[in-house]
């Protein structure tokens, strides 16, 4: 899945499980845990996301 793409469905998730972790997401979309890790690394520096 593309980079991008990914992290727009990352968005979506977290949008509709508030609190959702990473191994939640990597379950939900099916991917693996190192590109979870990859695009919320991402969207954290983004400003997109918070960690709790």
């Amino acid at each position: 899945m593309d980079e991008l793409v990914l992290g727009l469905h990352t968005l979506d998730a977290i949008s509709q499980n508030e609190g959702m972790k990473g191994i939640d997401i990597v379950y939900e979309l099916n991917v693996t845990k190192g590109a979870i890790s990859k695009v919320t690394k991402k969207l954290l520096a983004q400003g997109l996301i918070e960690k709790e």
